[in-house]
């Protein structure tokens, strides 16, 4: 979604900036590991089986994140949970940190608008895996120009606690998008960037997709690097 030559990946980005060592050497600064426990492990990986066994050691309650349960143990009196705590809020901080670091590299960068456009529109429309987005890049005129002019696109939500179904027609939606500009902003101190749009002839930005720069599994910083779309449009008619 940018303009440029050589420009660095979040995955290139970390490894630029040494960010696996830096996240072991905090995870070697634990003193109480059961080196038989710790092989119990399956990974081969040393960070991520280092970070499980501390994370089994703080043992979140179910719902709550990583973070809370570190809150609510911060001053037990066991000093091997103490100090778990205390160095998975040091990898949590760190993680933060690259995210803030490489969404301030982004704000340097020229954007390529038609590709956000592009990229909006096909998320849109259900192309979320890469190597789909990339096939709808390639065929984008004919994706749109297959619809015709009496389409109707709808997209459903189900609410996962009661199963209530929601409809949203964005059959309107995306003739407006597929005629607006379009820019990503940056909020200040946010782990994440905002895809917007404006219509033609319109003066005001609307918010459309949120990009959130993640860490799937285990905690922040340790495994799965990925990006979370969520979809603003929808968030804010409801």
């Amino acid at each position: 979604m940018f303009s440029g030559e050589n420009i660095k990946s979040w995955s290139s980005f970390r490894e630029e900036n040494n960010f696996d060592n830096k996240v072991l050497r905090i995870l070697n600064s634990y003193e109480h590991y059961d080196e038989n426990k710790l092989q119990s492990y399956r990974e081969n990986d040393e960070k991520i089986k280092k970070a499980r066994y501390l994370k089994d050691i703080i043992r979140p309650n179910k719902g709550e994140s990583i973070q809370r349960a570190i809150e609510r143990l911060r001053n037990n009196q066991d000093v091997r949970i103490r100090r778990a705590c205390e160095v998975v809020s040091q990898i949590l901080t760190l993680a933060k940190e690259n995210k803030l670091e490489y969404i301030n590299y982004l704000r340097t960068l020229n954007q390529n608008l038609e590709f956000i456009k592009k990229f909006s529109i096909l998320i849109l429309l259900g192309f979320h895996k890469e190597s789909v987005i990339r096939q709808g890049f390639e065929n984008f005129d004919s994706i749109i120009q297959s619809m015709g002019q009496n389409y109707i696109y709808k997209t459903y939500y189900v609410n996962r606690l009661n199963c209530e179904i929601r409809c949203e027609d964005l059959t309107n939606l995306i003739n407006e998008l597929l005629n607006s500009c379009f820019r990503i902003s940056f909020p200040e101190n946010e782990t994440n960037c905002l895809i917007e749009y404006r219509p033609n002839n319109q003066n005001e930005w609307r918010k459309l997709l949120r990009i959130v720069f993640h860490w799937k599994n285990v905690f922040q910083g340790i495994k799965t690097p990925c990006l979370n779309i969520f979809d603003e449009f929808q968030i804010y008619r409801h």
